[in-house]
Protein backbone atom coordinates (compact mmCIF):
# COMPACT_ATOMS: atom_id res chain seq x y z
CA UNK A 1 0.00 0.00 0.00
CA UNK A 2 1.13 3.37 -0.95
CA UNK A 3 0.04 7.36 -0.46
CA UNK A 4 -0.68 8.73 -3.55
CA UNK A 5 -0.28 12.22 -2.63
CA UNK A 6 0.79 12.81 1.53
CA UNK A 7 0.22 16.80 1.00
CA UNK A 8 -3.59 16.48 0.19
CA UNK A 9 -3.94 13.88 2.46
CA UNK A 10 -2.23 15.80 5.09
CA UNK A 11 -4.53 18.74 3.81
CA UNK A 12 -7.76 16.45 3.91
CA UNK A 13 -6.65 14.59 7.57
CA UNK A 14 -6.15 18.22 9.08
CA UNK A 15 -9.12 19.28 7.66
CA UNK A 16 -11.20 16.17 9.34
CA UNK A 17 -9.43 16.94 12.75
CA UNK A 18 -10.66 21.06 12.73
CA UNK A 19 -14.29 19.53 11.51
CA UNK A 20 -14.09 17.10 14.54
CA UNK A 21 -12.79 19.42 17.00
CA UNK A 22 -15.60 22.39 16.28
CA UNK A 23 -17.91 20.09 16.03
CA UNK A 24 -19.04 20.71 12.50
CA UNK A 25 -18.15 17.12 11.55
CA UNK A 26 -19.16 14.38 14.05
CA UNK A 27 -16.77 12.07 15.85
CA UNK A 28 -15.65 14.22 18.83
CA UNK A 29 -12.18 15.01 20.41
CA UNK A 30 -11.59 11.40 20.59
CA UNK A 31 -11.64 10.59 16.78
CA UNK A 32 -9.86 13.78 16.24
CA UNK A 33 -6.94 12.77 18.59
CA UNK A 34 -6.90 8.94 16.66
CA UNK A 35 -6.94 10.59 13.12
CA UNK A 36 -4.30 12.88 14.26
CA UNK A 37 -2.42 9.75 15.68
CA UNK A 38 -2.89 8.05 12.63
CA UNK A 39 -1.16 10.77 10.32
CA UNK A 40 1.70 12.48 12.84
CA UNK A 41 4.28 9.96 10.60
CA UNK A 42 3.37 10.95 7.37
CA UNK A 43 7.12 10.82 5.58
CA UNK A 44 8.69 13.05 4.12
CA UNK A 45 10.76 12.12 1.12
CA UNK A 46 10.59 8.35 0.91
CA UNK A 47 10.68 6.16 3.72
CA UNK A 48 8.82 3.25 3.66
CA UNK A 49 8.35 2.20 7.30
CA UNK A 50 6.86 5.07 8.55
CA UNK A 51 4.72 5.44 4.94
CA UNK A 52 3.72 1.69 5.87
CA UNK A 53 2.83 2.51 9.55
CA UNK A 54 1.01 5.63 8.66
CA UNK A 55 -1.33 3.37 6.08
CA UNK A 56 -1.62 0.67 8.48
CA UNK A 57 -3.02 3.35 11.15
CA UNK A 58 -5.66 4.73 8.59
CA UNK A 59 -6.95 1.59 7.62
CA UNK A 60 -7.66 0.59 11.37
CA UNK A 61 -9.74 3.75 12.01
CA UNK A 62 -11.27 3.27 8.43
CA UNK A 63 -12.09 -0.18 9.61
CA UNK A 64 -13.64 1.44 13.03
CA UNK A 65 -15.74 4.09 11.44
CA UNK A 66 -16.70 2.47 8.31
CA UNK A 67 -19.54 4.91 7.84
CA UNK A 68 -17.48 7.74 8.30
CA UNK A 69 -17.77 9.71 5.40
CA UNK A 70 -14.66 12.05 5.27
CA UNK A 71 -12.12 9.49 7.05
CA UNK A 72 -13.13 7.11 4.32
CA UNK A 73 -12.58 10.08 1.91
CA UNK A 74 -8.91 10.01 3.60
CA UNK A 75 -8.29 6.92 2.76
CA UNK A 76 -8.63 7.62 -0.96
CA UNK A 77 -5.36 9.18 -0.87
CA UNK A 78 -3.93 5.23 -0.14
CA UNK A 79 -3.61 2.84 -3.15
CA UNK A 80 -3.89 -1.04 -2.37
CA UNK A 81 -1.59 -1.35 -5.51
CA UNK A 82 2.30 -2.59 -4.42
Amino acid sequence: MKILDRERLAQDGFTLIRGLLDKRVEGGTTMAFEVAEALHNIPCGHNDFTERMTVERLYKLGDKYPEHKQLQKLLGWITTDP
